[in-house]
């Protein structure tokens, strides 16, 4: 019996349909005149595998879409077999009715871990491969028992059972997979003992420095530990060629412990002296690797004399002369460092001979050298290394510039007294030009793309491969992974040469379908639309890693891995396979911390990444310290209608304490924000009602309708961020700018304009650590008929329009470190002194003003490991109205600090001086806090 009338009777016997034959599409393509899907899988099932069937009604039956359907049905996961049939159709003369026979897998609902534990769920959780939403594959829940018993074993429980059960398929054909596990008495260290040359050393001595210990739980990380652990110890000691190695685990099954035996090889001691340096000045620099806890090495001291050379050059001493070396005396080894730094120069010029193609100023910028420069680090030094690698990279230079003959010999340099010049010598030869190019076989925007090559311009063989390889990458992008580019040569002379490139394209890969796997909770058309992925559209490796990006943006996967599906040779469609596994989406928060201005505060918050399946965020939070408190619903969606605008709604209450009135805000706010290459933009749309209460004399003078005001604004935003950490920068700058218009609708009164910029860059120093800083400008402009919140200061009073809760204030950790929080003003102005007239004790009252300036310059240096210090100084004021800013009015505030780098951002003490206190003002304040000031 043939095979396809096998296929029909298999078909026939499981009652999918008669005995029909398949028909091989190779015939004359007819017509589908019916179609028919049978499967064993459920409903729902069997309706989301739809779309991936490509045979259709009134389309051809063809081979090419059988072979596609099949491919797409089997790449799904839910599919273990499937098979097409077809039957000419007696009703439609030319036409066959197809039939699409589905046998399901075994999808895993749960894999399950039961018993006696012995570790934590989550730690054996771990190391399994297969997971729930995904169809069981054999090998991967065999690896996983064989996992669980080898990490059991390593964490002392050699008696553990792991056995495995899968249950049954459901009626969904779902299956549960069940590690029952029985981890037995934890085994726990016997004796620790050391065998080798132990140095003279004590076994007691030794014992200190390992985490194992009689009696204590086996735990085979913690043995490996300890022979690194121990030969720190042993190099910190002296020994610095000892050598441990990896303990012998010996097991005793009687007493169920385990005795390890660390063989130990200490060697001699070794010795280091120095003279004409410090030697902790050295080792705390690490300037001497011998000294590292790697331990020592002979050859090592070749590396530390070009080391400190190179350390005491780049200090100005440039005639340094170093001298390393060992003295080996059997039992001891005696390193001796001398040397002998000599005098101090400075680096006053740097000039260039024989360059006539390009200036001294663009070879300049081309080298690290660099002669003295006021508002340079590091410069005015000279050190041989960083000279060496200067000339490699100006003969790369022009070598990549078409000057194959160019000679930059090696730099003259003349001393004079304690200043140094120096002369590169230069002699460029011949340049070669690329003389005309022909492009076979490209299209306009492929030639555009190649940046190292034009007409006229200077050829070098690396830049023809840099062109190459730009043509590559977009052919590549465009679905041509097995493109083949090539160039040809043309010299019409020694100077000038022709280019001719072609471009052999093979097959195209482009989409057919997308196939998503292991998603349980999430739907599958939010993976989908993340991955904007349109059938027909190329294909390449670096479009899938952008949708692996994507879908980890989303927040809800614990991983992803995107792939092409197998294919056949020569074959151009392919499907694009989403394997997602779903993380953890409920989580709750909560931390309890202090600050120099808000006191104890508190923040609880629970949060919940996917609802319904469709990535939709819902977060509620309260933040509450002994000035404000915060409490908020959010909800986050990834989309807005068929935009790719991630938007956010927030509903809040905001509870402040200020110094002369309590501020109550009650509102909603829309964000819609969108990410692009250099930073963010934003719309927000924001709505609040502020409620003024216990205000203080004079602020009291407020009229009592203006102390509820409805502000309603439209809040458009804009980030520029090339910062290299957003939470603690180091390196880059920021842009910022946010305007504010503020319109009166429903029962808003509120008309203004506030705008507000900001700039911040950071310089990094390399070792003495970085240079911060932060300008702010901030202004509000009235509009139409506003509400006016009159707030009488001094003897003629002023007016100001704009609700008090909108005006800018400053003072404080964030702004000026030489104020209290919000008490930068100008008396009379944007401040009020209210003056006891029993003591005259002047009290200052913030009422905030219409507009700002604030410049903070930071200087944040390294002291030990995460710690570190600050110097800084602050300056600006808060005025009345912005057209009123006046150079003369600014204030002044300088200061220093400590800081602790921890992992979510850094701790911040700091001590801010009044460098003009007037009355009422304080001449320190101190600020605890947590996170930068800008």
């Amino acid at each position: 019996m043939g095979k396809p009338a096998c296929q029909a009777l298999v078909a026939a016997l499981l009652g999918l349909m008669p005995a029909w034959v398949p028909s091989r599409a190779a015939d004359l393509s007819p017509q589908v005149s019916g179609l028919e899907l049978r499967s064993d899988l459920d409903a729902a099932a069997t309706k989301s595998l739809e779309p991936l069937i490509l045979l259709e009604i009134g389309g051809p039956f063809s081979e090419d879409r059988v072979r596609r359907t099949l491919r797409n049905l089997l790449a799904s996961g839910k599919v273990g077999q499937a098979a097409v049939y077809s039957q000419e159709d007696p009703d439609h003369p030319g036409g066959r009715r197809a039939v699409v026979a589905l046998w399901s897998s075994r999808v895993v609902e749960e894999v399950a871990l039961e018993g006696e534990l012995g570790l934590p769920r989550r730690r054996l959780q771990a190391v399994l491969e297969q997971r729930p939403g995904l169809p069981l594959v054999e090998d991967r829940v065999l690896r996983g028992l064989y996992r669980l018993e080898e990490l059991l074993n390593r964490m002392g429980y050699f008696d553990a059972q792991v056995r495995l059960q899968v249950s049954p398929p459901d009626p969904s054909h779902r299956v549960r997979v069940t590690y029952r596990i029985q981890a037995g008495m934890q085994w726990t260290v016997g004796s620790v003992g050391f065998d080798g040359e132990l140095g003279g050393l004590s076994p007691q001595e030794l014992l200190r420095s390992l985490e194992s210990r009689p009696g204590e739980p086996f735990d085979a990380r913690s043995a490996e530990s300890d022979s690194e652990a121990l030969q720190r110890w042993l190099v910190g000691a002296g020994f610095l060629k000892a050598r441990v190695y990896p303990a012998e685990e010996l097991l005793q099954s009687d007493r169920r412990q385990v005795d390890l035996v660390f063989r130990v090889e200490a060697g001699p001691k070794v010795e280091v002296q120095v003279e004409g340096a410090e030697l902790k000045k050295l080792r705390k620099k690490g300037l001497l690797s011998l000294l590292d806890e790697e331990g020592y090495d002979s050859a090592l001291l070749i590396r530390d004399d070009a080391r400190l050379t190179s350390y005491f050059q780049g200090q100005g001493h440039y005639r340094a002369q170093v001298d390393l070396a060992e003295d080996d005396r059997g039992d001891e080894v005696v390193v001796s460092v001398d040397v002998d730094a000599g005098p101090v120069f400075t680096l006053r010029s740097i000039r260039f001979e024989g360059n006539e193609a390009f200036s001294d100023h663009q070879l300049s910028a081309l080298i690290a050298t660099q002669p003295q420069r006021r508002w340079r680090p590091r410069s005015g030094r000279l050190v041989d290394e960083t000279l060496e690698e200067d000339l490699t990279n100006l003969r790369s230079f022009y070598a990549l510039q078409g000057f194959w003959q160019a000679v930059v010999s090696q730099p003259r340099i003349e001393v004079d007294g304690d200043e140094i010049s120096l002369t590169f010598p230069v002699a460029e030869g011949p340049q070669r030009r690329v003389a005309q190019v022909e492009w076979r076989g490209f299209t306009p925007e492929e030639i555009r793309s190649v940046r190292t090559l034009r007409v006229g311009g200077p050829f070098h063989p690396r830049r023809l491969e840099d062109a190459l390889e730009d043509l590559r990458s977009q052919l590549r992008a465009a679905g041509y992974d097995q493109a083949r580019v090539t160039a040809e040569e043309g010299w019409i002379s020694d100077q000038l040469v022709d280019l001719l490139f072609q471009v052999e394209r093979g097959p195209r890969t482009t989409l057919d379908r997308v196939i998503v796997r292991g998603n349980v909770e999430t739907r599958s058309e939010v993976v989908g639309r993340a991955a904007k992925l349109l059938p027909g559209h190329p294909i390449s490796r670096s479009r899938l890693l952008e949708v692996e990006r994507a879908l980890a943006r989303l927040g809800i996967f614990s991983r992803v891995d995107v792939r092409l599906s197998p294919g056949e040779i020569g074959l151009a469609e392919r499907d694009v396979v989403i394997e997602v596994e779903e993380g953890r989406v409920r989580r709750m928060s909560y931390g309890l911390g202090f600050d120099s201005e808000d006191g104890v505060r508190g923040l609880l918050g629970l949060s919940h990444k996917n609802l319904w399946g469709r990535a939709y965020g819902f977060q509620v939070d309260a933040r509450v310290s002994e000035k404000d408190e915060r409490y908020r619903m959010i909800f986050d969606q990834p989309y807005l209608g068929r935009w790719d605008v991630p938007v956010t709604y927030t509903l809040f209450q905001f509870n402040e304490d200020r110094e002369s009135f309590k501020q109550r805000s009650l509102g909603f706010r829309a964000d819609a924000r969108k990410n692009f290459r250099l930073g963010r933009w934003g719309l927000a749309l924001d709505y609040r009602t502020i409620r003024l209460e216990e205000v203080e004399e004079p602020i009291d003078r407020i009229d009592p309708q203006d102390r509820e005001i409805d502000v309603s604004s439209l809040i458009p935003n804009l980030l520029i961020d090339r910062r290299d950490d957003p939470f603690d920068p180091t390196e880059g700058w920021s842009s910022s700018v946010q305007l504010q218009y503020a319109f009166p609708a429903f029962s808003t009164d509120a008309h203004f304009l506030k705008l507000f910029l900001q700039q911040t860059g950071y310089l990094p120093l390399g070792r003495p650590g970085v240079l911060a800083a932060s300008v702010r400008v901030g202004m509000i402009e009235p509009l139409g008929q506003t509400r006016e919140s009159q707030v009488d200061v001094g003897e003629d009073g002023i007016d100001n329009p704009i609700p008090i809760g909108e005006r800018f204030f400053a003072g404080g950790r964030t702004s000026h470190r030489g104020y209290e929080r919000d008490l930068l003003g100008i008396t009379g102005e944007t401040r009020i002194a209210d003056i006891d007239p029993e003591s005259g004790a002047v009290q200052l009252l913030p009422a905030g003003g219409n507009g700002l300036f604030l410049v903070n310059l930071e200087y944040r240096f390294p002291i030990l490991g995460s710690l570190g210090g600050t110097l800084f100084f602050d300056a600006g004021n808060v005025w009345r109205d912005w057209r009123e800013f006046n150079p003369d009015e600014i204030r002044y505030s300088a200061g220093f600090g400590m800081r602790y780098r921890s992992p979510i951002g850094p701790v911040r003490l700091e001590a801010g001086w009044n460098l003009d206190p007037q009355p009422g003002e304080d001449s320190v304040e101190i600020h605890l806090t947590f996170g930068n000031p800008f």
